[in-house]
């Protein structure tokens, strides 16, 4: 069931930032980045309400990085909705798994069965 959530929420994100042109991608990305938080944290401290009590400084910094990757995962995604269609914007956000399997050949690592099958999905 989380899975169909997940999968009808990242195929309408396209349509949905195509949708609004007048808003600025920036407070886009960042209310999107706020939402993924907000949303993420409540399992977290559902669980464990002291768990971000515990965190040392380096995890808070790695954290932070991860937050930093995602807002601008989230700019690039929306600028492309503004400057190509939703499919090629799509379709350049999905085959990142590709570029990844790609990079890990020319670091020599080998790809496995299911990052081949993977790719080859994603393709």
């Amino acid at each position: 069931m989380l899975a169909m959530v997940g999968i009808i929420g990242i195929s309408a994100s396209g349509p949905i930032i195509a949708a609004f042109p007048g808003v600025p991608v920036l407070s886009m990305a960042f209310w999107r980045n706020g939402a993924a938080a907000a949303v993420l944290s409540a399992p977290a401290l559902r669980k464990n309400p002291k768990a971000y009590l515990h965190m040392t400084s380096r995890e808070w910094f790695y954290t932070g990085i991860a937050g930093v990757a995602l807002a601008l995962h989230f700019v690039c995604f929306m600028y492309s909705m503004r400057l190509t269609s939703v499919a090629a914007g799509t379709a350049l956000v999905c085959i990142q798994g590709v570029w990844i399997a790609m990079f890990q050949v020319l670091r020599g690592t080998k790809p496995g069965s299911t990052d081949k099958f993977g790719v080859s999905s994603a393709v």
